[in-house]
């Protein structure tokens, strides 16, 4: 496992996704220290939050969705969830056609 900070594009899109959300300021608040480590899924773009080694840890609940056209015109999934604590667990991306995400929704 490789840990390693969000990216700018990532945590732009996250930033973007939790404004709905009323857990917002302090998920937010949290991402710039926050460790991710990359998954295995087609370099389509998805991440799992570290788990700080927490013991029974699994998905809990999905907190936001949003979906956007890649450059290519192919639609993108995104979920944002919690885990069973409360915390951010997965940044989930997929894309209909399985095919690697060329670029990140403008979120500004």
């Amino acid at each position: 496992m490789k840990l390693r900070h969000l990216n700018p594009a990532e945590r732009a899109l996250i930033e973007h996704m939790l404004q709905a959300s009323p857990q917002a300021p302090a998920l937010r608040d949290l991402l710039p220290d926050c460790l991710v480590e990359g998954l295995d899924d087609g370099r389509m773009g998805s991440v799992r939050f570290d788990s700080q080694h927490i013991e029974g840890r699994r998905l809990g609940a999905d907190l936001c969705q949003m979906e956007f056209l890649d450059s290519d015109g192919v639609p993108v999934f995104v979920t944002l969830s919690l885990d069973n604590f409360g915390q951010l667990f997965e940044l989930d991306m997929w894309k209909a056609d399985f095919s690697a995400i060329q670029r990140f929704p403008l979120t500004h």
